[in-house]
């Protein structure tokens, strides 16, 4: 139960390999062998030899070791060790004969006790100045982008005369690889998603580097055609191989009732017309982002007063239930159509209420929502 509730406590020792964990093993052995010695003082009429003081320190000590690689790495194991330990017992047993015998007994294992204790501390020390800081450091590091990833996507909502937008990205560890942003300048507003291959750290520090890209090139005003071009083009300068980013925006223009859209290897965008009561869904067969040289391109479509817009990352579409069945674009839709007259950010809290409530988050859940104003 010790070991387990340990564990528990502190899960990352189960991600250590085993020859990293060699102090911590030596601290548990040293430190629980103390038990040893005294149950050794603790059996008056038993075990005559003084040495038997150290062979059950060595015996308690690596017991407890066993124990802990057992609940380490298998569990199921723990069954035997406690097998082991009723047989090694039961043939250690013996009387003891003479009281002279108890005194030198109780001598050697007060001796053998200051020294395993003085072991078990030592080693201990020597872990945590070791692999013990190393985690401490990654720990911080992880806070670190952790923090640089809330600042980097914080949650969208903003308003202009054209249409209002919401969107919010849930990373499904300490730091993702989704990006959701929306940018408003005099006449128009860009709305996109972007989702980076893999999870963790290189994600992050990719996430990153594709949104000062995307707002490098807005500030020269350029089209979404042209600035996937651009990312295409720079994207595999700057990241590792075999990564790569989907990417589908939205491109709000006052004084005209189209939205132009692009997608890179994205999810379709999902398009909630409020004449007819139905759901469309946009999609254009683009290669996503970093692969391989590309020209880009986008299309229009018409939108009236009402009209919702939704576009979604693969955490949502590829999320499974039990029965591994997949959450789907479909599911959105209906509720798309459902929930139509809510404030979006309402509209977002169900849709993700129905998605927790579908199966467990194994991808990063970003949800952008664009709703056409009167």
């Amino acid at each position: 139960m010790y070991f387990w509730l340990f564990l528990r406590r502190y899960p990352f020792f189960r991600t250590l390999p085993l020859r990293e964990l060699r102090d911590l093993f030596l601290a548990f052995f040293f430190s629980w062998s103390v038990f040893g010695f005294l149950v050794h003082l603790l059996m008056f009429d038993h075990f005559p030899s003084q040495a038997a003081g150290l062979l059950w320190a060595v015996f308690v000590g690596s017991l407890s070791l066993l124990y802990f690689v057992a609940t380490l790495k298998d569990v199921r194991l723990i069954p035997a060790v406690g097998l082991l330990q009723l047989g090694i017992f039961f043939l250690l047993f013996r009387p003891l004969p003479t009281l002279d015998v108890l005194k030198q007994k109780i001598t050697v294992d007060v001796f053998g006790i200051g020294i395993v204790t003085l072991l078990g501390f030592n080693y201990f020390g020597s872990f945590i100045n070791t692999s013990g800081l190393e985690q401490i450091k990654l720990r911080s590091e992880l806070a670190l982008a952790q923090a640089i990833q809330q600042t980097l996507v914080p949650p969208v909502h903003c308003r202009t005369a054209r249409c209002e937008v919401y969107g919010k990205s849930i990373p499904s560890e300490k730091v993702g690889g989704d990006l959701v942003e929306a940018m408003a300048a005099d006449r128009s507003l860009l709305a996109y998603v972007a989702d980076v291959s893999g999870h963790g750290i290189p994600a992050g520090v990719l996430m990153g580097m594709v949104k000062t890209a995307v707002r490098v090139c807005l500030l020269s005003d350029q089209r979404p055609a042209a600035f996937l071009d651009a990312l295409n083009r720079v994207l595999p300068g700057v990241k590792e191989e075999g990564m790569y980013v989907t990417l589908a925006c939205l491109r709000f223009d006052a004084g005209t009732a189209e939205v132009e859209y692009a997608l890179a290897g994205h999810p379709s965008i999902l398009h909630y017309r409020r004449q007819t009561g139905d759901t469309r869904r946009l999609g254009t067969y683009q290669l996503p982002l970093g692969i391989l040289p590309a020209k880009y391109n986008t299309a229009r479509v018409g939108a009236s007063a009402g009209d919702i817009f939704a576009i979604v990352s693969d955490g949502f579409t590829e999320l499974t239930n039990l029965m591994d069945e997949e959450f789907g674009l479909s599911r959105i839709e209906e509720l798309l159509e459902r929930n139509a007259g809510r404030q979006l950010p309402e509209l977002f809290d169900v849709i993700l209420a129905e998605a927790t409530r579908y199966g467990k988050q194994r991808d990063d859940q970003t949800l952008l929502l664009a709703r056409v104003k009167d």
